[in-house]
C-alpha cells in the first residue's frame, strides 16, 4: 500500500473570515500550490483520492483530479474535527494493494503519519512536519513500512526517513 498524505494548500486566514472555518477556500497562492502538487503527483497511478470535506482540501486535490480523471471522495473522518478512532477506521478501510492520495489538515496529517508509521521509523521529526501543500509519501508492505518520504514542493525539499 502507498499513501500520500497531503496537507491542504494555503487557505485564506482564519481571523478575518466571517463564516464558519470549515467553509474557507484556498487563497490565490494556494491555488498555485494545488497546481504544483498536481504536477508533482500527476504521474502516480492512484487507486483513489480522498479528502476532508472542507473546501480548502477538496480544492487542493482538484487539479490532480482533473489531470487523472478520478473522483475525489470527501470523507468526514479526515475533517479537522476528527478523532483517532475515526482515522483508524478510515485507514483500516483501505485495500492493501492500493495507492491513495489523502488530503487533510495540519492537526490531522501528523496523526495519520503516526498511525501509518507507528514506531517502525525512528528518525521521524518531532513534531511531525505538516507545512501547507506538503506531502508524506508512505509505502507499507504487509504491515511493514518500506519507505517514508516528506516533500515540501514549495521549498523544493525532500527528506527520507527509515
Amino acid at each position: 500500500m502507498r499513501i500520500l498524505v497531503i496537507r491542504h494548500a494555503k487557505a485564506g486566514r482564519r481571523e478575518p473570515w466571517s463564516y464558519t472555518d470549515s467553509a474557507r477556500h484556498l487563497a490565490p497562492d494556494g491555488l498555485t500550490q494545488a497546481q504544483e502538487l498536481a504536477d508533482l503527483l500527476g504521474s502516480v497511478k492512484f487507486t483513489a483520492l480522498f479528502s476532508s470535506p472542507y473546501p480548502r482540501c477538496l480544492e487542493t486535490l482538484e487539479p490532480l483530479r482533473r489531470k487523472l480523471g478520478l473522483e475525489v471522495k470527501p470523507d468526514e473522518r479526515l475533517a479537522e474535527t476528527t478523532t483517532l478512532v475515526a482515522l483508524e477506521s478510515f485507514l483500516m478501510g483501505l485495500e492493501e494493494e492500493g495507492v491513495y492520495a489523502v488530503c487533510s489538515h495540519g492537526n490531522v496529517v501528523p496523526a495519520i503519519v503516526e498511525l501509518l508509521v507507528g514506531r517502525q521509523v525512528l528518525a521521524l521529526p518531532e513534531p511531525i512536519l505538516s507545512s501547507k501543500g506538503s506531502v508524506w509519501d508512505v509505502e507499507i508492505d504487509r504491515g511493514t513500512v518500506r519507505s517514508v518520504v516528506f516533500k515540501e514542493p514549495e521549498m523544493k525539499r525532500e527528506y527520507r526517513y527509515r
